[in-house]
């Protein structure tokens, strides 16, 4: 198998967008009206000139009649006969409303609640409105980049939707995995002018879905991390929304009281991507990403053993089990009220279900904000995105789940009360910013993305992330003291860039 061999870059996530302000962005990428068709001539009788399929003759000068006064009826060759024909422009039949029905598509996906919400709610809304029948098959997260690279390289066809990480981007797209979406985007006969490639925010588009300079996917999930807190815990204890870390371990160490089953901060320590996000959001803001220019990991450094220094604090105000908690179980911690501050778990679908009073003891009683800082504030980015897959045999269809599921419509009914979820497109962002409930989190959304560094886009990645996650779970245990952790995962990344050839 080819594998694509790509240059490190940091991606920042937002670029010039947001330095117009957002109200001049939402104007300058308002969606066009969707054209309107022209109705057919009424039937009432037009104007001699307005003669619908053949100009009237001009009168014969031989006629012996020619002096005398035009009889009324004389109009009556340049009115249509048939005034129910419709004009030569209505011959063409329109296209059908559902050209695909009956059509069986498939899409891979990571495993868990996304899968299940495709499948029971996605899937049959999009056959309702289509006719075509979504097949979706899950794949647990640490096995799907294996999975997804293993069918698309065998060329087999059994992919027509693929939804993948953005991190993967550079091998999937390098090696035809999917397939260029502008031939899709710029017919209109495929896609209405409506649904608009330029409602997207430039540099999401662009730093997800695009590979040298063609666009290949679409972002439908932004993984941007934030701050959400306790707000009526922080009052009793007279504090404010952590801005440093230092403030977060201060917060920490004063409201935790495992008696009354609170406690200041959640480190979701299982050997997975939770732990690493937790360690590259305190790394970021000292300044430093995982790995330098040169491919030298960056965890040893002064700033490096600090940030680790500061996770295992939090692992200490984590409630008892955290060691082996993933993200869910980390949000169902805050949901139930345990935690005074969760800085490292959930993107904007912890959002929408805090809010959830059916299923939240906090739905009123938490706010958000930027994660804390050490330099600055900065997030590590990602996205979920979507595309045709490369060998798919039908791909016109597949094109058509892609065009729903990320059109104006479906995402604005993800984001603003479906399912919750982070928002890709201005317009979407404009329509939190009108609704109150919205305020505090899309604030704290854009400011993240102004400051988001994006995971990197290597085909090395998952063997990175890998170590990471393996080195700090160690630390997090017990099992070894974190300067050793982040020194054993250093001697990891250069094995892996050996093995790659970066060295």
């Amino acid at each position: 198998m080819s594998t694509v061999k790509v240059g490190i870059a940091r991606r920042r996530l937002l670029g010039l967008g947001f330095a117009m302000g957002a109200g001049a962005l939402f104007a300058a990428c308002a969606p066009a009206p969707t054209p309107t068709p022209v109705p057919p001539p009424k039937p009432a009788a037009p104007a001699p000139t307005t003669a619908p399929a053949k100009p009237a003759e001009p009168p014969k000068p031989a006629a012996p009649t020619a002096t005398a006064a035009p009889k009324p009826a004389a109009a009556a060759p340049t009115v249509a006969p048939k005034p129910t024909v419709a004009p030569a422009p209505a011959a063409t039949a329109p296209a059908p409303a559902k050209p695909y029905q009956g059509t069986e598509i498939s899409i891979n996906l990571s495993s868990g609640a996304g899968e299940q919400t495709m499948r029971n709610e996605v899937a049959p809304e999009f056959e309702k409105a289509t006719g075509i029948k979504l097949n979706v098959l899950g794949t647990p997260y640490e096995n799907l980049h294996d999975k997804q690279f293993l069918v698309l390289s065998s060329k087999s066809g059994e992919y027509d939707v693929l939804y993948s990480a953005h991190h993967w981007a550079d091998e999937f797209m390098g090696n035809g995995y999917y397939k260029p979406l502008r031939k899709y985007i710029d017919d209109r006969s495929l896609t209405e002018a409506d649904w608009d490639v330029n409602d997207y925010v430039p540099a999401i588009l662009d730093g997800s879905g695009s590979y040298k300079g063609t666009l290949y996917a679409l972002p439908v999930s932004q993984n941007i991390r934030l701050q959400f807190y306790r707000t009526d815990l922080l009052e009793q204890a007279g504090l404010k929304p952590p801005v440093t870390w230092d403030d977060l371990l201060a917060l920490g160490k004063k409201v935790t009281d495992p008696a009354k089953n609170v406690f200041g901060a959640v480190v979701p320590a299982k050997q997975q991507i939770q732990i690493s996000c937790a360690y590259l959001d305190i790394l970021q803001s000292f300044g430093p990403w995982m790995y330098d220019d040169k491919f030298k990991s960056s965890v040893t450094t002064p700033e490096g053993v600090e940030a680790g220094e500061i996770l295992m604090q939090m692992v200490k105000y984590s409630p008892p089990g955290a060691t082996g908690y993933d993200g869910g179980q980390a949000a169902g911690a805050f949901t139930s009220g345990s935690l005074a501050v969760a800085t490292f778990n959930w993107w904007g679908s912890g959002f929408f279900g805090f809010r959830n009073p059916q299923a939240s003891k906090i739905a009123d009683k938490f706010s958000v904000t930027v994660l804390p800082k050490k330099v600055k504030s900065s997030s590590p980015g990602g996205h979920w995105i979507m595309g045709v897959a490369g060998d798919s045999k039908k791909e016109l269809a597949a094109w058509a789940f892609v065009k729903w599921y990320t059109s104006k419509t479906e995402e604005q009914k993800r984001v603003l009360g479906k399912t919750g979820g982070n928002p890709n497109r201005l317009s979407t962002m404009k329509a939190m910013r009108e609704k109150p409930e919205f305020q505090a989190f899309i604030t704290a959304y854009e400011s993240a993305l102004a400051s988001s560094i994006a995971l990197p886009r290597v085909p090395e990645y998952e063997p990175l992330l890998d170590s990471l996650n393996k080195r700090l779970s160690q630390a997090a245990i017990g099992e070894l003291p974190i300067r050793d952790a982040l020194k054993k995962h250093e001697e990891d990344v250069a094995a892996i860039f050996k093995k790659s050839g970066r060295f």
